[in-house]
């Protein structure tokens, strides 16, 4: 929904995230080699025709109408040289076609230097932050702002997140106890012996014996060679 007294804050429908940043700030380097302040951030997946497309464009147009002059020097919202939040799946996929999950979808980053808030759906505080991961559904609040310092556009605050569902998780695997019944047959009958510990076999044990004068002998390496003792 849109926020009446507030024209750049906008509240999510449930998505798909992806990027998920919320436990530890990340930063990055620039095309001019300087890295950024470290930011919470998360990317949510929003398909092709969803309401929340148009919810996110009304909400940049405001922050450039309230900008225009002051922050734009007049340069037109359409400019290829303005930062669009909200970026095509499609042309993502075509750098990276690993992420198939892009394929009919607009996604936006959300970021902000400070910890957003996380809930659950009953808007308890969710302080396990590792069940907030890629590949789960959230919802989300963002506020729009408006930039021009090396380059110029649009970005959104990332205000607090609510987890929705849980999802597949995106760049690895979800775990399931079940897989172990497809490999029942392949777990072996008897435990294997134990190799030997690190540092090489044990050494045997000295043993002692006497020579045909009675004089006392010894072998450490089990019997197979002897010595006199002093």
């Amino acid at each position: 929904m849109a926020n009446e007294k507030n024209p750049l804050k906008i509240v999510l429908s449930e998505h798909r995230i992806s990027y998920v940043h919320i436990k530890t700030p990340t930063a990055f380097k620039g095309d001019d080699g300087k890295e950024s302040k470290p930011k919470y951030d998360c990317t949510f997946l929003i398909p092709y025709g969803h309401p929340d497309v148009d919810k996110i464009n009304r909400a940049v147009a405001a922050a450039y109408a309230a900008n225009k002059e002051s922050v734009f020097k007049g340069v037109p919202l359409t400019s290829t040289k303005m930062w669009n939040p909200l970026r095509d799946g499609s042309e993502w996929l075509e750098e990276h076609p690993e992420a198939t999950e892009y394929e009919g979808h607009y996604f936006i980053k959300m970021a902000s230097t400070s910890q957003p808030a996380v809930y659950d759906t009953y808007k308890n505080p969710i302080f396990d932050l590792d069940e907030v991961y890629s590949g789960c559904y959230c919802r989300g609040v963002g506020v729009c702002y408006s930039f021009n310092n090396m380059s110029k556009g649009h970005a959104f605050f990332l205000n607090s997140i609510m987890k929705t569902n849980d999802g597949e998780r995106l760049g690895g695997f979800s775990a399931d106890p079940d897989d172990y019944d497809d490999y029942e047959d392949e777990v072996p009958a008897k435990a294997p012996k134990a190799g030997p510990k690190p540092g090489g076999p044990k050494k045997p044990a000295r043993i002692w014996n006497v020579d045909e004068d009675g004089r006392d002998i010894y072998s450490d390496d089990g019997g197979n060679s002897w010595a006199w003792a002093d």
